[in-house]
């Protein structure tokens, strides 16, 4: 499973709350078919199956600027009695750079869309 979450504060000290695709972005989803949209969660993606996985892939788009930080979770689920959730790699704070007032911006070839790659190590 995997959570978009506002954040407020640092990210060390980070506190995060559920707020709507316009405060934290969206996810979208890939036509692989082993991911769906969490029914009882907003901004939740979880498993389309029981089949087991070593990963799935999503697209994540950023809210709009000045939107504040965001959490990316994740919960891992090995079984009844072994299962991850939150905490170290698997939770991850974006925040936005603010830039500096006094640094010239040169021009950007690669407009509005980028890729990245989360790891999130179990």
């Amino acid at each position: 499973m995997l959570t978009a979450q506002a954040t407020s504060g640092t990210a060390k000290n980070a506190r995060t709350f559920i707020a709507g695709p316009k405060r934290v972005g969206r996810f979208q989803l890939f036509s692989d078919s082993l991911t769906r949209f969490y029914d009882h969660c907003v901004n939740t993606v979880t498993q389309a199956d029981d089949f087991p996985k070593t990963e799935i892939q999503v697209m994540w788009v950023a809210p709009a600027s000045g939107s504040g930080c965001v959490s990316l979770s994740a919960m891992v689920f090995e079984g009844e009695d072994s299962w991850y959730s939150d905490d170290g790699a698997l939770t991850k704070v974006l925040c936005e750079i603010k830039p500096d007032p006094g640094t010239v911006q040169g021009e950007c070839c690669a407009c509005d869309e980028a890729k990245y790659s989360v790891s999130l190590v179990v």
